[in-house]
């Protein structure tokens, strides 16, 4: 894995729920002070308000993406989406998430770590065709944590 340059949120959030209890998250004032934190507007529910997605890698029916929002503090929080024919995952940025980033570069690359462990997870339960298209994603992952440097 790669270092990433983290900000890390653990210590606060921990404080807002023994100050606002089990269901803090439900609580439109631990939500704002968690997104006072962070520096970042956010719905009812503490998703990022105004983030981009990026497809970061596609092949046959599988894909992963990448959500990405910087706060006005300018730390970048992530949320990432993975899918193939038969399963998959995701979630947005979030004011609950326990770490940000403090580049763009960062949070790309923790991103494409997240997604590929999600492919390499489910590569050894895949069917030939299924594991054809995982092996295009990882290769297309690889190629995205280290570019190729142009000579000219």
């Amino acid at each position: 894995m790669k270092d990433f340059e983290t900000i890390d949120f653990v210590r606060e959030r921990e404080a807002i729920k023994l100050e606002f209890g089990p269901r803090y998250y439900a609580d439109d004032a631990a939500t704002q002070k968690a997104a006072d934190f962070w520096g970042a507007k956010c719905n009812p529910h503490g998703v990022i308000e105004g983030y981009t997605t990026e497809t970061i890698a596609q092949a046959g029916g599988c894909s992963g993406k990448l959500d990405f929002a910087q706060t006005s503090k300018g730390y970048w929080l992530i949320g990432a989406h993975t899918q193939t024919p038969v399963s998959g995952m995701g979630y947005a940025p979030s004011v609950w998430d326990t770490c940000a980033y403090c580049s763009y570069h960062d949070a790309r690359l923790a991103g494409i770590a997240i997604i590929s462990d999600f492919f390499k997870n489910t590569a050894g339960n895949a069917s030939p065709s299924l594991a054809a298209d995982i092996r295009k994603i990882l290769e297309q992952l690889r190629a995205e944590e280290t570019p190729q440097l142009t000579l000219f």
